[in-house]
């Protein structure tokens, strides 16, 4: 449906006026910084952008937004060798992600619900942007981590063994 039509928009713009670079892995590395650590954090929204960049009006944080996926941002970013590197190295990257997320998993059956989420989430990636693809796992690699250590520490083993044995 749409995405079609982004992406062609996005080769078209690539072949016309260039490629973009880096430019949308801009906000990547303070994407791991959580706001309530950094309250002026500066917002992003390449999709707002993106709205703005197609109708060639003036960009409003949060006006509107033309969904930009991972594809074609990667593209517009990188040309046709960067999209294929690209997707090559996320997806090396999240297979190293669920092979340890299984590994884990015999340890604590938090693990496994994890990897039952990620794999929720990889099943849809090509509705998602670069950056969230990244950083979206990294969310919940953390946040299994803290609630693994959660378990650990306050639930009694007994009652972990139990749900391990379903």
């Amino acid at each position: 449906g749409r995405t079609c039509y982004e992406a062609g928009a996005v080769i078209y713009f690539g072949d016309k006026t260039g490629f973009m670079g880096g430019f949308f892995l801009q906000n990547l590395l303070y994407g791991f910084i959580p706001r309530f650590l950094w309250p002026d954090k500066p917002s992003w929204d390449p999709a707002g952008w993106f709205t703005a960049y197609l109708s060639g009006s003036s960009y409003t944080l949060g006006a509107s937004s033309t969904a930009l996926h991972i594809g074609p941002e990667l593209y517009w970013m990188f040309a046709w060798p960067g999209t294929v590197v690209g997707l090559l190295v996320l997806g090396l990257f999240y297979r190293k992600v669920s092979d340890w997320l299984l590994m884990k998993g015999g340890i604590s059956p938090v693990y496994w619900l994890a990897w039952y989420s990620f794999l929720q989430f990889v099943t849809f990636i090509e509705e998602v942007r670069f950056n969230s693809a990244i950083l979206t796992v990294f969310i919940l690699l953390a946040n299994t981590i803290a609630i693994s250590w959660f378990v650990r520490v306050f639930v009694p083993k007994r009652m972990i063994e139990r749900m391990g044995a379903c």
